[in-house]
This record gives C-alpha cells, structure tokens and sequence, in this order.
C-alpha cells in the first residue's frame, strides 16, 4: 500500500483545500499534500513577501537567511524555524511564533516533528522538509494533517531553505493564516 499522500505524485484535481483534500491517490487514501507551484505564492501576500526577500537575496549571491525585519509583522506568529536531524528521519523546532505555539496548546521549541504528527503525516513532513533542504529549493504546499490529539487541521505553507548551522540542515516555515481550517476530532 502506497502510504506517501502527496498530491503531486498523483491526479489531485483541482486547486483549493475542499477539491484537494477530497481527492484520493491511487490506492484510495484522501490526499494530505498538495505541492503547488512556487509561482502561486502571489495569492497569499505574506508568503510573497518573504519569499521575494528570499529570492533576492540568493539571485544576488547573498546568504538566504531572513531577517526578522524581512517578515511581514502579521506573518511573525505563523512561523518556524526548523532544524533537520543529520540522517533526515526527524526535525526539531528551533524557534516558532506565538500562534503556532497557541494551536499546539504550549511551547514547540525543542518539539520534533514525530513530538506531535501522527506517523504517517510526519512522514510527508519530513519528506517535504529534506526535499526543501537537500534541493535548495522553496516549497509551497495546502496541508491537511491530524494531530496526535485526533483533530484534522489545513492550511497552506511556504518552506524556504536555510544556509546550515553546525553542519545541519534548517528551514524556514510560515503558515498563511486565511486558510487555516480545523475540522476538530475525527476519532
């Protein structure tokens, strides 16, 4: 059974969280990643934002590392900083903004990614971060998780790659608020 869920690597159909997420892959699972083009980051303006900054600055050979006055303010709390551990198979939280740490329900500083995903999604989580990291490449992606606690969430997500510290791997992740959802327990 095929338990890698991203869309792209399968006929998702449409374009928005409810045609996506009511999508199935080949072996009849709903779908949970939708890797979209780059080029769609122009609908969230906030996401733009930073990822313009980013850009610009690997296109003009700086370091791509963002700066905190590089972020747009109402995008400050949606964002993390994430550290891949050297074999890829998890990834630790080294900072993250106030509003994902209230949906969490407290601190994710020192989180992993296995902390608080069901397995499988974790999986997609991390497949999507060590592509990011490994292909110096930048992510746009509509989400659509379910946490440890049972609760189904969406949104959409941008991960920008980060130089290493330390010899690891980081990203830069930051949610869109407008299309967060939260479907609640799915038990």
């Amino acid at each position: 059974m095929n338990s890698v869920l991203f869309a792209s690597d399968h006929d998702a159909g449409g374009g928005n969280h409810s045609q996506i997420f009511r999508a199935t892959t080949s072996d009849g699972e709903r779908v949970r990643h939708y890797e979209r083009s780059i080029a769609d980051v122009r609908d969230y303006p906030d996401l733009e934002s930073v990822y313009t900054a980013w850009r610009l600055r690997r296109e003009a050979g700086d370091s791509t590392e963002l700066d905190v006055f590089e972020i747009p303010p109402a995008l400050l709390p949606t964002v993390m900083l994430i550290e891949l551990s050297p074999s890829g198979d998890d990834a630790v939280i080294r900072l993250a903004g106030t509003y994902c740490c209230e949906l969490y329900g407290g601190e994710l500083r020192g989180k992993t990614v296995n902390d608080f995903f069901q397995q499988r999604d974790a999986r997609d989580v991390l497949k999507a971060l060590n592509a990011c990291a490994q292909g110096g490449e930048p992510s746009l992606a509509d989400r659509r998780y379910v946490c440890l606690e049972g609760d189904e969430w969406g949104y959409t997500r941008l991960l920008l790659p980060q130089p290493p510290k330390d010899g690891r791997l980081r990203v830069f992740k930051a949610m869109d608020r407008s299309s967060l959802y939260h479907l609640g327990a799915i038990r």
